[in-house]
């Protein structure tokens, strides 16, 4: 078994412009993403796919190789897809580059699963708070049996029928780390978009629509994206007053 971990780094961002290289403490944002893939204990190498020369610039020291991909891909997914082409890991790790605070011990769980329970593509889950269910910015996942994801919305699903009672278990939030069989990778990134991934804005329903599984598992330590000034702001406060203790292990 193999995996590596490839980390999708765009610097343009329409609600966060030059995020990657903001600084947390004395570091860029992008640099602490790939140092917590470093300390997964399950992947041999730790790849990102970026068009900006200045985040391979910031990266020059970090353990770390960098590929400069296509600036015309539309996703995240497209440009880790182009990058696992060169590589002949049997499992890809998808760490968005705005997961400063991923935990290197989830990174662990999807690779175990994987090897595991034998599914194209692993994801992570978290219990959905009151304000997730509403939330279409909280996505959310509807489980089968053996966390098995079928289906994923912007909507709060499963819907309760007013007869059953209330079961807050029943709502899961899905968090944007994703494991998958380089075959299953390269498979997904060559299947036209899917209309329900149109409908929602989510692309890991072009799997589901083509008949590829997914497992949700749950996360050790959800982390948090850093997508808005808000976020950033939150994120600087938490290193100041913690230091390197702010990212989990």
């Amino acid at each position: 078994m193999s995996a590596a971990i490839v980390i999708p780094v765009r610097l343009a961002s329409t609600r966060l412009p030059g995020k990657p290289l903001a600084l947390l403490g004395e570091l860029p944002l992008v640099n602490w993403v790939v140092r917590q893939c470093n300390r997964a204990k399950l992947a041999t190498e730790v790849h990102v796919a970026t068009d900006s020369e200045e985040v391979a610039k910031a990266l020059s020291a970090e353990t770390c190789c960098v590929h400069q991909t296509d600036p015309t891909h539309q996703s995240g997914s497209d440009r880790v897809a182009e990058v696992a082409e060169k590589l002949q890991d049997e499992f890809i790790i998808n760490v968005q580059g705005d997961e400063p605070f991923v935990s290197p011990t989830d990174i662990d769980a999807v690779i175990g699963a994987l090897a595991e329970f034998g599914h194209d593509i692993v994801t992570l889950r978290t219990s959905a708070t009151d304000s997730d269910v509403q939330d279409p910015n909280a996505v959310k996942i509807a489980l089968g049996e053996k966390d098995r994801a079928l289906y994923f919305s912007r909507a709060p699903i499963p819907f309760q029928h007013p007869t059953t009672k209330h079961d807050p278990n029943m709502y899961w939030r899905h968090i944007g780390l994703y494991g998958y069989r380089r075959t299953a990778l390269l498979k997904w990134a060559r299947l036209p978009k899917d209309r329900l991934e149109n409908y929602e804005g989510l692309e890991q329903l072009r799997a589901l629509s083509h008949g590829m599984t997914i497992q949700a598992i749950p996360a050790n330590c959800p982390s948090r994206g850093i997508d808005t000034p808000d976020d950033l702001a939150w994120a600087r406060t938490r290193v100041d007053k913690l230091g390197t203790e702010a990212f989990p292990t």
